[in-house]
Protein backbone atom coordinates (compact mmCIF):
# COMPACT_ATOMS: atom_id res chain seq x y z
CA UNK A 1 0.00 0.00 0.00
CA UNK A 2 1.53 3.68 -0.73
CA UNK A 3 2.17 6.12 2.09
CA UNK A 4 -0.89 8.36 0.42
CA UNK A 5 -3.11 5.65 0.35
CA UNK A 6 -2.22 4.50 4.09
CA UNK A 7 -2.97 7.75 5.05
CA UNK A 8 -5.48 8.59 3.69
CA UNK A 9 -6.86 4.90 5.08
CA UNK A 10 -6.19 5.99 8.47
CA UNK A 11 -8.24 9.58 8.00
CA UNK A 12 -11.24 7.67 7.50
CA UNK A 13 -10.39 5.32 9.56
CA UNK A 14 -10.27 8.09 12.50
CA UNK A 15 -13.59 9.99 10.77
CA UNK A 16 -15.73 6.55 11.32
CA UNK A 17 -14.12 6.17 14.78
CA UNK A 18 -15.43 10.08 15.92
CA UNK A 19 -18.96 9.25 14.02
CA UNK A 20 -19.20 6.14 15.92
CA UNK A 21 -18.47 7.97 19.13
CA UNK A 22 -20.99 10.72 18.29
CA UNK A 23 -23.08 8.43 18.21
CA UNK A 24 -22.80 6.45 21.16
CA UNK A 25 -23.03 9.86 23.25
CA UNK A 26 -25.43 11.39 21.89
CA UNK A 27 -27.77 8.73 20.84
CA UNK A 28 -30.52 10.36 18.93
CA UNK A 29 -31.08 13.24 16.83
CA UNK A 30 -29.67 15.28 13.92
CA UNK A 31 -26.29 14.79 13.92
CA UNK A 32 -26.34 11.41 15.45
CA UNK A 33 -28.61 10.94 11.97
CA UNK A 34 -25.29 12.52 10.21
CA UNK A 35 -22.60 10.24 11.74
CA UNK A 36 -24.77 7.42 10.75
CA UNK A 37 -24.23 8.15 7.28
CA UNK A 38 -20.62 9.06 7.71
CA UNK A 39 -20.22 5.18 9.06
CA UNK A 40 -22.33 3.95 6.18
CA UNK A 41 -19.67 5.87 3.67
CA UNK A 42 -16.66 5.51 5.44
CA UNK A 43 -16.31 1.65 6.21
CA UNK A 44 -16.58 1.16 2.53
CA UNK A 45 -14.14 3.70 1.35
CA UNK A 46 -11.72 3.44 4.43
CA UNK A 47 -11.93 -0.60 3.24
CA UNK A 48 -10.81 0.02 -0.39
CA UNK A 49 -8.18 1.97 0.81
CA UNK A 50 -6.83 -0.23 3.07
CA UNK A 51 -6.84 -3.19 0.47
CA UNK A 52 -5.54 -0.94 -2.59
CA UNK A 53 -2.43 -2.34 -4.15
CA UNK A 54 -1.77 1.02 -6.58
CA UNK A 55 1.14 -0.83 -8.16
CA UNK A 56 -0.63 -3.68 -9.19
CA UNK A 57 -3.95 -1.90 -10.45
CA UNK A 58 -5.76 -2.60 -7.29
CA UNK A 59 -8.01 0.13 -6.22
CA UNK A 60 -9.11 -2.65 -3.73
CA UNK A 61 -9.48 -5.99 -2.35
CA UNK A 62 -14.16 -6.65 -3.34
CA UNK A 63 -14.41 -9.32 -0.85
CA UNK A 64 -12.94 -7.37 1.51
CA UNK A 65 -14.41 -4.11 1.35
CA UNK A 66 -18.27 -6.47 0.89
CA UNK A 67 -18.05 -7.94 4.07
CA UNK A 68 -16.59 -5.86 6.33
CA UNK A 69 -18.84 -3.14 5.13
CA UNK A 70 -21.67 -5.65 5.51
CA UNK A 71 -21.02 -6.84 9.02
CA UNK A 72 -20.19 -3.01 10.20
CA UNK A 73 -23.74 -2.49 8.93
CA UNK A 74 -25.42 -5.11 10.88
CA UNK A 75 -23.33 -4.81 14.17
CA UNK A 76 -24.16 -1.34 14.10
CA UNK A 77 -27.83 -2.05 13.32
CA UNK A 78 -28.23 -4.43 15.91
CA UNK A 79 -25.37 -3.33 19.20
CA UNK A 80 -23.99 -0.15 18.88
CA UNK A 81 -25.84 2.37 21.36
CA UNK A 82 -26.71 5.38 18.91
CA UNK A 83 -26.90 3.49 15.93
CA UNK A 84 -28.53 1.05 16.85
CA UNK A 85 -32.01 0.37 14.92
CA UNK A 86 -31.12 2.88 12.15
CA UNK A 87 -32.75 1.03 9.32
CA UNK A 88 -30.28 2.81 6.51
CA UNK A 89 -27.75 -0.11 7.41
CA UNK A 90 -29.83 -2.40 6.74
CA UNK A 91 -30.87 -1.17 3.32
CA UNK A 92 -27.30 -0.92 2.40
CA UNK A 93 -26.31 -4.03 4.05
CA UNK A 94 -29.42 -5.87 1.75
CA UNK A 95 -28.14 -4.17 -1.62
CA UNK A 96 -24.58 -4.89 -1.09
CA UNK A 97 -25.20 -8.64 -0.76
CA UNK A 98 -27.34 -8.21 -4.07
CA UNK A 99 -24.31 -7.01 -5.54
CA UNK A 100 -21.98 -8.97 -4.63
CA UNK A 101 -23.43 -12.18 -5.62
CA UNK A 102 -24.10 -10.57 -8.94
CA UNK A 103 -20.86 -9.33 -9.18
CA UNK A 104 -19.44 -13.07 -8.26
CA UNK A 105 -21.61 -14.73 -11.37
CA UNK A 106 -20.78 -11.70 -13.74
CA UNK A 107 -17.49 -10.43 -13.02
CA UNK A 108 -17.33 -8.93 -16.07
CA UNK A 109 -20.40 -6.80 -15.59
CA UNK A 110 -18.64 -3.75 -15.34
CA UNK A 111 -16.88 -4.23 -18.82
CA UNK A 112 -20.03 -5.02 -20.29
CA UNK A 113 -22.51 -1.74 -18.56
CA UNK A 114 -19.28 0.25 -20.92
CA UNK A 115 -19.50 -1.90 -23.37
CA UNK A 116 -23.30 -0.58 -23.64
CA UNK A 117 -22.64 2.97 -23.14
CA UNK A 118 -19.75 3.54 -24.74
CA UNK A 119 -20.99 1.33 -27.62
CA UNK A 120 -22.07 4.34 -29.89
CA UNK A 121 -18.71 5.57 -29.65
CA UNK A 122 -16.12 3.64 -31.27
CA UNK A 123 -15.20 6.22 -33.56
CA UNK A 124 -13.39 7.95 -30.77
CA UNK A 125 -9.75 7.80 -31.83
CA UNK A 126 -8.12 5.49 -29.02
CA UNK A 127 -11.38 4.51 -27.33
CA UNK A 128 -11.17 0.69 -26.67
CA UNK A 129 -14.53 -0.20 -25.66
CA UNK A 130 -14.29 -4.11 -24.14
CA UNK A 131 -16.32 -6.49 -24.98
CA UNK A 132 -19.19 -7.67 -23.61
CA UNK A 133 -18.85 -11.31 -22.15
CA UNK A 134 -21.99 -11.32 -20.10
CA UNK A 135 -24.89 -13.51 -19.62
CA UNK A 136 -27.59 -11.25 -18.54
CA UNK A 137 -30.54 -13.60 -17.88
CA UNK A 138 -27.73 -15.18 -15.32
CA UNK A 139 -27.93 -11.50 -13.68
CA UNK A 140 -31.66 -11.25 -13.94
CA UNK A 141 -31.97 -14.79 -12.65
CA UNK A 142 -29.91 -13.72 -9.31
CA UNK A 143 -31.77 -10.17 -8.87
CA UNK A 144 -35.29 -11.71 -9.04
CA UNK A 145 -34.03 -14.56 -6.41
CA UNK A 146 -32.25 -11.66 -4.10
CA UNK A 147 -35.80 -9.94 -5.26
CA UNK A 148 -38.45 -12.23 -4.14
CA UNK A 149 -36.21 -13.18 -0.93
CA UNK A 150 -35.75 -9.41 0.38
CA UNK A 151 -39.47 -8.86 -0.01
CA UNK A 152 -40.86 -12.12 2.04
CA UNK A 153 -38.37 -10.94 4.29
CA UNK A 154 -40.04 -7.72 4.60
CA UNK A 155 -44.07 -9.45 4.94
CA UNK A 156 -42.43 -11.19 7.40
CA UNK A 157 -41.15 -8.14 8.81
CA UNK A 158 -44.23 -6.37 9.03
CA UNK A 159 -46.51 -9.46 9.94
CA UNK A 160 -44.01 -10.05 12.98
CA UNK A 161 -44.07 -6.01 13.89
CA UNK A 162 -40.63 -4.96 13.06
CA UNK A 163 -42.27 -2.61 10.43
CA UNK A 164 -38.42 -1.03 11.37
CA UNK A 165 -36.35 -3.06 9.12
CA UNK A 166 -39.30 -3.95 7.17
CA UNK A 167 -39.17 -0.27 5.38
CA UNK A 168 -36.01 -0.72 3.73
CA UNK A 169 -35.98 -4.44 2.96
CA UNK A 170 -39.36 -3.78 0.76
CA UNK A 171 -37.63 -1.01 -1.08
CA UNK A 172 -34.81 -2.93 -2.07
CA UNK A 173 -36.30 -5.99 -2.84
CA UNK A 174 -38.48 -3.76 -5.25
CA UNK A 175 -35.82 -2.09 -6.83
CA UNK A 176 -34.32 -4.87 -7.65
CA UNK A 177 -36.33 -6.82 -9.14
CA UNK A 178 -37.16 -4.14 -11.70
CA UNK A 179 -33.47 -4.56 -12.31
CA UNK A 180 -33.94 -8.37 -12.86
CA UNK A 181 -36.62 -7.15 -15.51
CA UNK A 182 -34.30 -4.99 -17.09
CA UNK A 183 -31.57 -7.74 -17.26
CA UNK A 184 -34.41 -10.03 -18.75
CA UNK A 185 -35.57 -7.60 -21.55
CA UNK A 186 -33.22 -8.56 -24.66
CA UNK A 187 -34.19 -11.92 -24.12
CA UNK A 188 -38.25 -11.48 -22.76
CA UNK A 189 -38.58 -8.69 -25.38
CA UNK A 190 -41.08 -5.99 -25.34
CA UNK A 191 -44.14 -8.14 -24.13
CA UNK A 192 -42.37 -10.54 -21.98
CA UNK A 193 -40.47 -7.47 -20.07
CA UNK A 194 -44.05 -6.47 -19.19
CA UNK A 195 -45.72 -9.16 -18.59
CA UNK A 196 -43.14 -9.55 -15.92
CA UNK A 197 -43.83 -6.01 -14.58
CA UNK A 198 -47.41 -6.88 -14.10
CA UNK A 199 -46.95 -9.86 -12.47
CA UNK A 200 -43.95 -8.51 -9.91
CA UNK A 201 -46.15 -5.36 -9.49
CA UNK A 202 -49.44 -6.74 -8.73
CA UNK A 203 -47.75 -9.06 -6.38
CA UNK A 204 -45.95 -5.97 -4.49
CA UNK A 205 -48.65 -3.92 -4.78
CA UNK A 206 -50.88 -6.57 -2.85
CA UNK A 207 -48.15 -6.79 0.00
CA UNK A 208 -48.23 -2.55 0.13
CA UNK A 209 -51.81 -2.79 0.58
CA UNK A 210 -51.97 -5.81 3.02
CA UNK A 211 -49.51 -3.67 5.37
CA UNK A 212 -50.73 -0.60 4.65
CA UNK A 213 -46.97 1.02 2.57
CA UNK A 214 -48.40 3.45 0.72
CA UNK A 215 -44.94 4.43 -1.52
CA UNK A 216 -44.65 0.33 -2.03
CA UNK A 217 -48.20 0.31 -3.20
CA UNK A 218 -47.57 3.24 -5.49
CA UNK A 219 -44.71 2.36 -6.82
CA UNK A 220 -45.46 -1.20 -7.50
CA UNK A 221 -49.02 0.36 -9.08
CA UNK A 222 -46.51 2.14 -11.30
CA UNK A 223 -44.60 -0.61 -12.08
CA UNK A 224 -47.47 -2.48 -13.12
CA UNK A 225 -49.17 0.16 -15.19
CA UNK A 226 -46.41 0.50 -17.41
CA UNK A 227 -45.77 -2.74 -17.98
CA UNK A 228 -49.59 -3.00 -19.29
CA UNK A 229 -48.98 -0.26 -21.03
CA UNK A 230 -45.50 -2.13 -22.65
CA UNK A 231 -47.84 -5.57 -23.80
CA UNK A 232 -50.77 -3.62 -24.71
CA UNK A 233 -49.03 -0.97 -27.09
CA UNK A 234 -46.99 -3.57 -28.44
CA UNK A 235 -50.21 -5.72 -29.09
CA UNK A 236 -51.55 -3.05 -31.20
CA UNK A 237 -48.83 -1.79 -32.56
CA UNK A 238 -49.20 -0.67 -36.19
CA UNK A 239 -47.03 -1.65 -39.65
CA UNK A 240 -45.34 1.35 -39.26
CA UNK A 241 -44.17 1.00 -35.68
CA UNK A 242 -46.92 3.34 -34.37
CA UNK A 243 -49.57 3.35 -31.77
CA UNK A 244 -52.94 5.45 -31.72
CA UNK A 245 -53.02 8.03 -28.33
CA UNK A 246 -57.06 6.61 -28.28
CA UNK A 247 -56.05 2.97 -27.28
CA UNK A 248 -53.47 4.39 -24.46
CA UNK A 249 -56.55 6.85 -23.05
CA UNK A 250 -58.55 3.55 -23.59
CA UNK A 251 -56.49 1.74 -21.36
CA UNK A 252 -55.46 4.50 -18.91
CA UNK A 253 -59.86 4.29 -18.10
CA UNK A 254 -59.50 0.34 -17.73
CA UNK A 255 -56.81 0.84 -15.05
CA UNK A 256 -58.53 2.98 -13.47
CA UNK A 257 -61.80 1.21 -13.29
CA UNK A 258 -59.75 -1.38 -12.41
CA UNK A 259 -58.39 0.49 -9.46
CA UNK A 260 -62.16 1.59 -8.45
CA UNK A 261 -63.49 -2.25 -8.82
CA UNK A 262 -60.78 -3.72 -6.83
CA UNK A 263 -61.08 -1.19 -3.59
CA UNK A 264 -65.05 -2.25 -3.94
CA UNK A 265 -64.50 -5.58 -4.20
CA UNK A 266 -61.85 -5.48 -0.88
CA UNK A 267 -64.07 -3.15 0.85
CA UNK A 268 -60.69 -0.98 1.58
CA UNK A 269 -61.28 2.55 3.40
CA UNK A 270 -59.91 6.03 1.65
CA UNK A 271 -56.76 7.06 2.84
CA UNK A 272 -57.69 10.42 4.16
CA UNK A 273 -60.49 9.42 6.25
CA UNK A 274 -58.23 6.33 7.84
CA UNK A 275 -56.18 9.11 8.48
CA UNK A 276 -58.66 11.48 9.95
CA UNK A 277 -59.57 8.57 11.98
CA UNK A 278 -55.88 8.08 13.67
CA UNK A 279 -55.67 11.98 14.60
CA UNK A 280 -56.65 12.54 18.36
CA UNK A 281 -59.07 15.20 19.67
CA UNK A 282 -56.84 18.37 20.98
CA UNK A 283 -57.94 21.26 23.28
CA UNK A 284 -58.88 24.62 21.41
CA UNK A 285 -55.16 26.41 20.11
CA UNK A 286 -53.09 23.54 20.88
CA UNK A 287 -51.16 21.87 17.43
CA UNK A 288 -52.84 18.32 15.88
CA UNK A 289 -50.62 15.47 15.57
CA UNK A 290 -49.95 14.85 11.66
CA UNK A 291 -50.32 10.74 11.38
CA UNK A 292 -47.73 8.92 9.89
CA UNK A 293 -47.69 7.26 6.41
Amino acid sequence: MAIDSALAAIGFLVLVLIAYAIAIVLQRGPIVTAAVTVTVIGVPLMMSLFTADPQAGSVGNGDAVFWVSIAAYLVSYLFVRGTRGHTLYIGLAALQLWSYAVVKVEPHLGDAATNRILGGARSIPGLVVPPSRVSFNTVGAVSIVFGIVYLLLALWCDRTGRHGPATPLALVGLVVSLVAIAAFAPDAKQIGSGLLLIVIGLAVMVYGGKTERRFTTWSAALAAGAGAVLVVTKLLESSNGTVSGFWLMVLGVVLVALGALLRAALDEPDDMARAQGMQQPTQPGTIRPMPLT
